[in-house]
């Protein structure tokens, strides 16, 4: 069974970037399981004026009770391989969560008000 997908995927760049600056949702740009702090180093630092496109990233399919494995997880809902996004497949890969962290995935932190860092 295959899921009917009613618009595009947007992927890593996909689609309208509206911002002066993009910022993906690579697994070394997000946070996972925290909200950011003042300890946090910025990914990004937008400058004063100027808008920020973010991508972000949904935490389904991404945690233990899940299988930590979206192409799995969502192959169960009737979703085609392919249609699974990459950031999801490469944040499981590469990164852990501790086991009192939360679920969410947070892109970010941006810096504002200074000069870009990309």
């Amino acid at each position: 069974m295959s899921t009917s997908v009613s618009g595009p995927i947007l992927r890593r760049g996909d689609g309208a970037v509206p911002g002066a600056d993009y910022l993906p949702c690579d697994p070394d740009e997000v946070l996972w399981g925290r909200l950011p702090c003042a300890a946090d180093r910025p990914v990004i630092s937008t400058r004063p004026g100027l808008s920020l496109t973010v991508d972000t990233l949904s935490h389904e399919g991404l945690l233990p009770d899940q299988g930590s494995d979206p192409r799995a997880f969502f192959g169960r809902h009737g979703v085609d391989p392919e249609l699974v996004l990459e950031e999801s497949v490469a944040l499981t890969a590469t990164r852990t969560r501790a086991t009192d962290d939360g679920p969410h995935v947070v892109t970010g932190p941006d810096r504002g008000g200074g000069r870009p860092t990309r």
